[in-house]
């Protein structure tokens, strides 16, 4: 019983910080970066010009926005190709490495002595996980509370 107490107040947690985004992640970014803002029903997209205490500017095809803090519900980044490559690669190798130490024993006792079949199997879940993980090309940074 404790155990799972502490499984679920570390994932109350860990819920609790996954939605939560601050302000100070909109003020250090770097000019130039893809961005997308939205205040309620409108959504502007460019790139990061500056931020302040109070309001965020973004060039957009149109020319500058500046758009005041109290008004923007979420603030976007868009994730480079690096990044999205290091996801895959950290969600593959999460999820081969869960799926060999669970299932390639067994596998490897009803494939004896062939090993090749488990090992395709844990490569081929590490692979589908990857993808799977790096799809997302968007981050929010920042949502009112």
């Amino acid at each position: 019983m404790p155990k799972q107490l502490i499984l679920l107040v570390s994932g109350l947690f860990l819920l609790a910080g996954a939605g939560r985004a601050d302000w100070q992640q909109v003020e250090a970014m770097q000019a130039g970066a893809p961005i997308m803002v939205t205040s309620g029903f409108v959504t502007n997209a460019g790139k990061f010009v500056r931020a302040s205490a109070d309001a965020v500017t973004l060039e957009t095809q149109t020319g500058q926005v500046t758009v005041q803090k109290a008004d923007v519900d979420d603030v976007y980044i868009f994730r480079s190709h690096a990044e999205r490559v290091h996801r895959a690669l950290l969600f593959g190798g999460i999820a081969a490495g869960a799926t060999a130490a669970a299932l390639f024993p067994l596998a490897a006792i009803a494939a004896h002595p062939n090993y090749v079949a488990p090992s395709i199997g844990t490569a081929g879940d590490g692979l589908a996980f990857g993808l799977v993980g790096s799809q997302h090309r968007i981050k929010r940074i920042y949502r009112r509370d």
